[in-house]
């Protein structure tokens, strides 16, 4: 059998509803709420045994209303992990830091082959076809987000 509410019970519901969709809605429009980064397409390719240095790409995109920046980046894999970008100084293509990587609101930024990549720098380990590891992304904001990477062959050129 049904329950009848009272005019008074609707009217508490129908209350606590418009309460919790406006504090919802304040909350999307507060200057200082962003949503994580959506990482896509995490990989790397295979090193030889004895390589000392790697490489991931991914696909990085802010969704938030606010810029995100990434300050860190950690994995167990290797002593040192950064953002690199490639220049061209005079003829010879050299990687830079791009640490601290900030993207903006709504915006995008692809890490690949000869382009803005991940450098892993003092490998423990080959990173092997067919294998998996993860980074992790440290935000300004103090927030971490571990991303699994995918291992491809040697000579791959996009993602497995």
């Amino acid at each position: 059998m049904l329950k009848r509410w009272s005019p008074l019970q609707l009217l508490g519901v129908l209350l606590l509803s418009a309460l919790l969709l406006g504090v919802l809605l304040f909350s999307l429009s507060v200057p200082g709420f962003s949503a994580p980064l959506e990482v896509n397409s995490a990989w790397a390719r295979a090193t030889p045994a004895g390589a000392r240095v790697g490489a991931v790409y991914m696909d990085l995109f802010n969704p938030g209303n606010v810029a995100e920046t990434i300050v860190q980046v950690e994995t167990a894999v290797a002593r040192t992990a950064q953002i690199h970008s490639t220049i061209n100084v005079d003829g010879m293509l050299k990687m830079r830091s791009a640490m601290p990587l900030t993207i903006g609101a709504g915006q995008g930024v692809s890490l690949a082959p000869a382009g803005m990549h991940m450098m892993l720098m003092g490998l423990s380990q080959p990173l092997v076809v067919d294998s998996s590891f993860n980074v992790t992304l440290v935000l300004q904001s103090g927030e971490a987000l571990t991303v699994e990477v995918k291992v491809g062959s040697p000579g791959q050129l996009v993602a497995p």
